[in-house]
């Protein structure tokens, strides 16, 4: 093997492990993509609650390949759970496309991030929970955010935030998502030029 060969080939893996790794990952968004166009039959894989947290650890530990391959099947599951109408099931599946819109945002795909953000707001407000609004507005905002829409994230923020706030505070969800909430609106005021402006 000559030295060109020797320095060529190593530069070939590496290009095909790149190709590789970013083929997965569009195949995986592309699998989101269907399931937001066209819901797909339910999984029976079991309640929503349990599997929502553990999608949740996979955000946290930033495995976005992983969680990318499970929205899907939490997607199509959403219908079945909030047809008994109760107002929990409605905020987890609103909790279900705030997940999507963070981890899709993480990966740049604003228009699906946006899409998301706002099923969970209008799901969140069927179910009437502020926690669940908050999260799919903060959501929203980070979209806006980037499309430079920082003054319309702000008001959006502002209203969400006023209402966890008047629950009192009396739980540790709402005490994180307020205080969430304040500090997204403050890194958005921070990004629009508005840096000594905070909200009461």
């Amino acid at each position: 093997m000559t030295a060109s060969h020797a320095e060529e080939d190593p530069m070939r893996r590496r290009t095909l492990l790149t190709a590789t790794a970013a083929a997965g990952p569009a195949t995986l968004l592309l699998g989101v993509d269907q399931a937001l166009a066209a819901t797909p039959a339910p999984t029976g894989s079991g309640p929503l609650d349990g599997r929502l947290a553990a999608a949740r650890q996979l955000y946290d530990k930033g495995a976005h390949a992983r969680l990318l391959a499970i929205l899907p099947g939490l997607i199509a599951d959403g219908p079945a759970a909030v047809s008994s109408r109760r107002e929990l099931e409605q905020a987890r599946l609103s909790s279900v496309y705030s997940l999507a819109a963070a981890v899709l945002g993480k990966l740049g795909s604003y228009a699906q991030a946006r899409l998301t953000a706002d099923r969970a707001r209008t799901w969140a407000e069927v179910s009437g929970s502020p926690i669940a609004s908050a999260a799919a507005v903060r959501e929203l905002a980070i979209v806006l955010r980037h499309q430079d829409r920082t003054q319309e994230a702000q008001h959006l923020m502002q209203a969400a935030a006023g209402d966890v706030e008047a629950t009192g505070l009396r739980t540790e969800a709402a005490a994180s998502a307020y205080a969430q909430m304040l500090c997204t609106l403050a890194y958005t005021a921070a990004r629009g030029g508005q840096r000594g402006e905070h909200w009461q």
